[in-house]
Formats: C-alpha cells, sequence, structure tokens
C-alpha cells in the first residue's frame, strides 16, 4: 500500500473508482445505448431516403429526357409548318404581284392608246385651227 500511498491513492479513490462504474453503467443504458439505437434508426431511414431520392433522380431523368425528345419533335413540326405556310405565302405573294403587274401593264397599254388617240385628234384640232388662224392673219393683214 505505500506504492499507493505515494501516488496520493487514499480510500476515496475505492469510493470514486464504484461512484464511476456505477454512473457509468446507468450513462451506458438510459443515455448512450437510446442515442445509439436513434442514431442507427436515422441512419437506415437516411439510407432508404437515399435510395428513394436516387429513383426519384432517374426518373426525372428519363422525364425529362422524354420532354426534350417531345420539345425536339414540336419544335420541328412547327417549323415544317412554318417553311410550308411560308412557302404558300411567298407564292400567293409571286401570284398577286404577277396579277398586279398585268394590270398595271394593261392599264399602261390602254392608257397609251388613249393618249395617242387624243395626241391625233388634238393634232388634227391644231392643224383645223391653224388654218382657220393662218386665214384669219391673212386677213387682218391684208385688211379685209
Amino acid at each position: 500500500m505505500s506504492l499507493l500511498s505515494q501516488l496520493g491513492v487514499n480510500e476515496t479513490f475505492f469510493i470514486q473508482f464504484i461512484i464511476y462504474i456505477c454512473m457509468f453503467s446507468f450513462l451506458s443504458l438510459y443515455v448512450f445505448a437510446p442515442y445509439a439505437q436513434a442514431l442507427e434508426k436515422r441512419e437506415e431511414k437516411t439510407k432508404g431516403t437515399e435510395q428513394v431520392a436516387e429513383e426519384y433522380r432517374n426518373k426525372y431523368n428519363e422525364v425529362n429526357s422524354a420532354y426534350q425528345n417531345k420539345a425536339k419533335e414540336v419544335h420541328s413540326r412547327i417549323q415544317e409548318i412554318y417553311q410550308t405556310i411560308r412557302k404558300e405565302a411567298a407564292q400567293e405573294y409571286d401570284k398577286i404581284v404577277d396579277q398586279a403587274k398585268q394590270q398595271v401593264a394593261s392599264l399602261m397599254d390602254s392608257n397609251n392608246l388613249a393618249i395617242e388617240k387624243e395626241v391625233t385628234q388634238a393634232t388634227v384640232q391644231l392643224k383645223t385651227q391653224s388654218q382657220d388662224i393662218t386665214s384669219e392673219i391673212v386677213k387682218k393683214v391684208l385688211g379685209k
């Protein structure tokens, strides 16, 4: 015992050791064991949740890729419709422009004919009037 007394161990050491064993046993049974069980349950739930999350991630990727494919199909269909309508509109435009050109050409022809006719009539009138004016000038110059 002299070695223990030199180390500073006395009668209270045994009492403290018994209290330590009692407290360790109590805490192990009523604090640490339930905490460990709760931790294990939480890990089990988390592992299941991770699997569910992975399944949802996979489903999301599948749905997203299906959506992307469908969107591409719809976009290509819209492009086809747009191109078809654009071609039809261009054809209709050309048709309307051709009709307008034909109408303008026919109007120009009819206006040119009318102008030629009026020029001819004006020329005839000027000739008759120039003869009348010439005879009037001659009468005035001759004093008749």
